[in-house]
C-alpha cells in the first residue's frame, strides 16, 4: 500500500502543466536580445488568466472573462498559432518576436524579425501579436480605473 501510493505520488509530480491553453509573446530587443516584455495568457483547472511581464512598465496576472478567453483562443487557432514555423535569420540586424504555444501536450515555439509596431515577416503571426498585445492594453485600462 505504501509503495502505491509513492508510485501514485511520483505520477503526479511527473505530470506536465496543467495548462490546457497556453500562448505566451516575447518583444526581444535587438543587438543584444534581451526581453523587452513577455504577455502570457492561458487557461488551466483555475480558471482563465492573463500575464504580463514589463509590458507597458507594468507587471501583472489577473483572472480573465471566459467568454472573451474562449473567443481569442479560438480566434488564435485559426490563425495558426499551433503551426507557426520561426521567420527569423540570426544575421538580421532587428529585433525578433517569440510565441510559444501549448495546448494539453502540444507544443510549439516560433520566432518572427521585428519589422516594426507588430509588424512581423508573417501576417498570421502579427494578428495574434496585435490580439494578445490588446487583452494586455485591455487588462491595464482596467486596473488604472
Amino acid at each position: 500500500m505504501i509503495r502505491t501510493a509513492a508510485i501514485m505520488i511520483a505520477l503526479l509530480l511527473q505530470t506536465p502543466s496543467s495548462d490546457d491553453f497556453y500562448v505566451s509573446v516575447e518583444e526581444i530587443a535587438a543587438p543584444l536580445y534581451y526581453q523587452l516584455w513577455k504577455i502570457e495568457i492561458y487557461r488551466n483547472n483555475s480558471g482563465t488568466f492573463i500575464a504580463a511581464e514589463k509590458y507597458r512598465d507594468k507587471s501583472f496576472r489577473k483572472r480573465l472573462d471566459t467568454d472573451m478567453f474562449l473567443e481569442k483562443e479560438r480566434k488564435l487557432i485559426q490563425l495558426g498559432v499551433r503551426n507557426f514555423k520561426t521567420a527569423f535569420r540570426d544575421t538580421s540586424p532587428s529585433g525578433k518576436y517569440v510565441i510559444k504555444y501549448a495546448d494539453r501536450g502540444m507544443r510549439n515555439r516560433a520566432v518572427f524579425e521585428n519589422m516594426g509596431p507588430r509588424r512581423t515577416s508573417s501576417e498570421n503571426a502579427s494578428e495574434a501579436i496585435r490580439i494578445i498585445e490588446n487583452m494586455a492594453t485591455i487588462t491595464i485600462m482596467d486596473m488604472d480605473r
